[in-house]
């Protein structure tokens, strides 16, 4: 079982309506929230943990959509609304971490 797959388990998150994005660590929740909410096939989106990865120099944020969304519909990556930087979208499908 995956990292995600385990951490949705643990936050009693449905896999169909969760997705981990990586942030740079001075995101805040609302901007992050407010980022990947943009991808509409989400709905709305709330942050539920954070964890910081090392060998990324990253947070992992698990966040939690309002819809169940399909995998084939997510993209890879959204775009910080204000810096214009990529931020990396995962979702249980993809989960390699």
């Amino acid at each position: 079982m995956n990292k995600l797959k385990r951490l949705c388990r643990g936050e009693d998150l449905e896999d169909a309506k969760a997705l981990m994005v990586t942030v740079p660590e001075e995101a805040g929740i609302a901007k992050i929230e407010e980022t990947v909410s943009t991808v509409k096939c989400f709905g709305r989106v709330h942050v539920r943990s954070r964890m910081f990865n090392l060998s990324l120099n990253h947070l992992m944020v698990l966040c939690e959509c309002w819809e169940t969304f399909s995998h084939e519909d997510v993209p890879t990556e959204v775009v910080h609304l204000e810096s214009g930087e990529k931020w990396q979208l995962v979702t249980v499908i993809d989960c390699t971490y």
